[in-house]
């Protein structure tokens, strides 16, 4: 139904790959599901808009420097602009930084 192999499904389900925000939507709505997971990695990713905005207010409100907030955060500034550009935080750095992330309520 979702052009999803049963591979890759097994995959999602052993955590070894996790789905993109598209196929999450894509899930969620031929399921008719409103929510497939409501915290951790999955959350963010679904939110990852919101994730954004709050990150460049919480900059902005605390005067950071791009390297500042990366520093805070315990990223490169070229990860930071690249999440601005359009790109998505990956498992395995969510995973490392998660606390940090949770800690300036970022997530």
């Amino acid at each position: 139904m979702c052009k999803i192999t049963p591979s890759v499904v097994n995959r999602y389900e052993l955590e070894r790959f996790y789905p993109s925000k598209e196929i999450l939507d894509l899930l969620s709505s031929t399921f008719n599901v409103n929510y497939l997971c409501s915290d951790g990695y999955t959350n963010l990713i679904l939110n990852y808009d919101i994730f954004i905005e709050n990150l460049k207010i919480w900059i902005s409100d605390n005067n950071f420097t791009t390297q500042i907030a990366a520093d805070k955060l315990g990223v490169s500034r070229s990860l930071l602009r690249f999440w601005f550009n359009g790109g998505t935080m990956r498992i395995s750095l969510y995973n490392k930084i998660k606390g940090n992330l949770a800690h300036y309520n970022l997530i």
